[in-house]
């Protein structure tokens, strides 16, 4: 018996030493392959006409097709007079141009039914579900419906009036004022009050505010979606409206086993604002929704889909319909939200003339409005090299025949060995993988140093090297593959108490409770406090916001966590891709998004974040490892004002193909130093001369030529095309730019090959 036992572990052992020779020699392999090339820097595109970029805007004058109705209630203001129909509190107001807005359209001449007149008239629109039906039947309500009554009267600067809808018998108070800061909507949730079997689902205030009769007015709506898009006003379409909810889709009502589904990074809201315009440069109108976003869905209803006139505004969302699992074959009953979300409507509408009727103007009015509120604090302009944000991994772990394999990828004397061999000097490192854990694997909350990577005056050593140095953390979401947290205490619950899941190639990794946020961020302060850092750069934290219905924490109580959380930290704090909510709890923002989601509706991709952002802190786009066409988007930078960023390791990327960073598929330090200093070159080349300040405009001069100016009249001429332009009696070369002072170029690229 024994000698068969010898026997078979004599042939386990030889099984696992020759697998473990050919590991070793396919390792040594992987690790004298180069990485996956880089695009040619001297690559040449034209995609300048796509809904990629901005296009040339129509500056014809316009005139307003509204004029006052005598019948309407005039009431003086602080923007001074309104015109209140009291019949469907609808209003018109003239702006210091004397362009009049309406928050309806000409209904007696847009050949509509009469049921659509009172519709597209009525102030405040409402869905309520009945819950003595068999499926909660939902029904929509709105002013001018049969036997809905109100009580209006006029307050100072405005009107308040209490609706009781004729079907469901629920009843909300509206207030609206007219102040100097802006048009001023609210609709408290305690003013909300349901009577009988009918719960309310949803509202929308204000649904045809600034709503334009196909292309009838040269102008666009704006759409906070990824960096920034426009939608031009179009004629009639058969596109279906766009909705999409502020900050991400919520992730608590579905039962989706892997959420990485419904996300997709750089194409969310990422702010709670919208707007539009009637004529650019000349009026329009920005919304910012300082209540309640969190729980609301931005809607354009295009011409032609249910009305002639193309409208935007916002839906709330007090109770959603969900499925609740009921066994483990997948079979469900559907249940409505039983407890209404607790929203505080409020929006502010600023009025915008002239020159600050465009997307830049309202970039600038919310850049404004965070300053004034002490969310953004100004850097000191200079002009100085710009950073360049080096990301590294440490070490990773990976399934291996028995037990996991740890993979150093790079070593702190080595990445110091990178640092010094490149040219520039004002480097910023964010450090991942630094534990034993090592990346993807490690946190929610992060210990010593690995010995293997180095000690802790290598760490000093590096941080005499850099700007500043990051560690990198995730303190929301904790791999399967960490004991640092408890599956049955420690996870967020959906509303079907499902727990929130990313599967990834060798893990899946959940949301925690906030409370479990909170004590794993602040125990990894505590921890890495013992070392020479600058601080933590956060992942997931910044983008991703949902609700815990096991402990009863609401969105809107998540977004007051996390600011707390943020505001009390003792390191600086570098988030990625990070919503408006903790723009101003952070101190640098990593893989800010370039694009949208390129919609076809949407005509234009406009820099939204930056213009508001940039002046404020440091801002660095996704890594330039992977740009498809490397100089278009270098350009992109320059022109948007965001700073270089690439990925780098000592070892081949070659290691991580069986890890969750598999996505990374270049990054090896020796492949990719020529492309560091030849981009950071070209992108130092114009941003240098901005080093913290503001853009105050930007212009598309012709397809694919654009020019923007900082706060001190530097400007920079941005030329996307394939040939050669003049920009305003300036030569500028094919894909390249130009920069100029008080008439002096300070820069300009004769272009370059990689």
């Amino acid at each position: 018996m024994f000698r068969h036992i010898r026997i078979k572990v004599w042939i386990l052992i030889s099984i696992l030493a020759l697998g473990l020779g050919v590991k070793v020699a396919i390792d040594s392999a992987i690790l004298t392959s180069a990485d996956q090339p880089l695009p040619s820097f001297s690559q040449i595109t034209d995609y300048v006409s796509s809904n990629r970029y901005t296009q040339v805007d129509d500056l014809t004058a316009v005139t307003s097709p509204y004029t006052v109705d005598p019948e309407h209630t005039v009431i003086p203001t602080e923007l001074g007079n309104v015109y209140l129909d009291m019949s469907s509190l609808s209003f018109m107001i003239e702006n210091e141009r004397g362009y009049m807005f309406s928050s309806t359209i000409d209904y007696t001449t847009s050949g509509l039914s009469n049921n659509w007149q009172r519709r597209v008239r009525s102030a405040i629109h409402i869905y309520s579900y009945n819950t003595n039906t068999a499926n909660n039947a939902r029904t929509e309500e709105f002013i001018l419906s049969e036997n809905t009554s109100k009580t209006t009267r006029i307050i100072d600067n405005g009107f308040e009036s209490t609706i009781r809808f004729g079907i469901s018998r629920i009843a909300i108070t509206l207030k609206v004022q007219f102040l100097s800061e802006g048009i001023v909507v609210e609709i408290p949730n305690e003013s909300i009050v349901e009577s009988g079997s009918f719960k309310i689902a949803s509202l929308y205030v204000y649904p045809y505010l600034g709503a334009v009769k196909e292309d009838t007015i040269p102008g666009y709506m704006f759409v906070p979606d990824g960096v920034g898009a426009l939608v031009r006003y179009p004629k009639a379409v058969t596109a279906n409206p766009y909705s999409k909810e502020f900050y991400s889709p919520n992730l608590s009502f579905n039962t989706e086993s892997d959420l990485n589904r419904m996300i997709s990074e750089g194409t969310q809201l990422y702010a709670p604002v919208f707007g539009f315009v009637h004529g650019i440069e000349q009026n329009a109108m920005f919304a910012t929704i300082e209540s309640g976003a969190e729980n609301g869905v931005l809607t354009i209803n295009y011409a032609g889909n249910l009305t002639p006139y193309n409208a935007i505004f916002t839906e709330f969302i007090y109770r959603r319909i969900y499925n609740q699992p009921i066994d483990k074959a997948g079979n469900v009953i559907t249940l409505m939200q039983e407890n209404r979300n607790p929203i505080d409507i409020k929006i502010k509408y600023q009025m915008l003339v002239n020159e600050d009727a465009s997307y830049v103007g309202m970039a600038k009015a919310y850049r404004e409005q965070l300053i004034s509120s002490n969310q953004l604090t100004r850097q000191t302009p200079s002009v100085g090299p710009t950073p360049l944000k080096l990301e590294s991994i440490g070490l990773v772990k990976k399934d291996g025949i028995l037990f996991s394999d740890t993979i150093v990828m790079t070593k702190l004397n080595a990445l110091r060995t990178m640092i010094e061999s490149l040219t520039m000097d004002n480097i910023i490192v964010a450090y991942d993988g630094f534990t034993n854990t090592g990346a993807a694997w490690d946190g929610p909350t992060y210990g010593g140093l690995s010995n293997r990577l180095g000690s802790s005056k290598d760490i000093e050593a590096l941080k005499a090297q850099v700007a500043a140095l990051y560690f990198v953390t995730d303190a929301v979401k904790a791999s399967s593959r960490s004991g640092d947290y408890q599956g049955f205490t420690d996870l967020a619950k959906k509303i079907n108490e499902q727990s929130y899941r990313f599967v990834e190639i060798d893990h899946n990794r959940f949301l925690l409770k906030h409370s479990k946020v909170t004590s794993s961020f602040e125990a990894t302060e505590h921890r890495l406090s013992k070392y020479d850092v600058d601080g933590l750069a956060v992942h997931s934290l910044g983008n991703t916001l949902y609700a815990d219905y096991g402990t009863g924490v609401s969105l809107g109580q998540s977004i007051e966590i996390f600011q707390t959380l943020l505001s009390e930290a003792t390191m600086k704090t570098a988030l990625y891709d990070a919503y408006a909510y903790l723009w101003g709890r952070m101190d640098t923002y990593f893989d800010l998004p370039m694009y949208s989601s390129q919609y076809l509706s949407f005509s234009d991709t406009v820099p939204f974040i930056p213009i508001v952002l940039k002046g404020s802190m440091d801002l660095f786009g996704s890594n330039a490892n992977f740009y498809d066409y490397a100089r278009d988007q270098l350009l992109r930078s320059i022109d948007y004002g965001v700073n270089l960023s690439f990925i780098v390791t000592e070892a081949s990327s070659k290691n991580l193909q069986d890890t969750a960073l598999r996505h990374i598929y270049t990054s090896r330090f020796t492949d990719l130093k020529p492309a560091i200093e030849t981009y950071y070159a070209f992108v130092n080349g114009a941003l240098s001369f901005v080093q913290g300040q503001t853009i105050e405009s930007r212009t598309v001069l012709q397809e694919g030529v654009v020019k923007v100016v900082y706060e001190d009249d530097t400007t920079i001429y941005v030329n996307y095309l394939d040939q050669m332009v003049i920009a305003e009696g300036r030569v500028v070369l094919p894909k390249n730019y130009i920069v100029v002072k008080q008439g002096v170029i300070l820069s300009q690229t004769m272009g370059g090959v990689l």
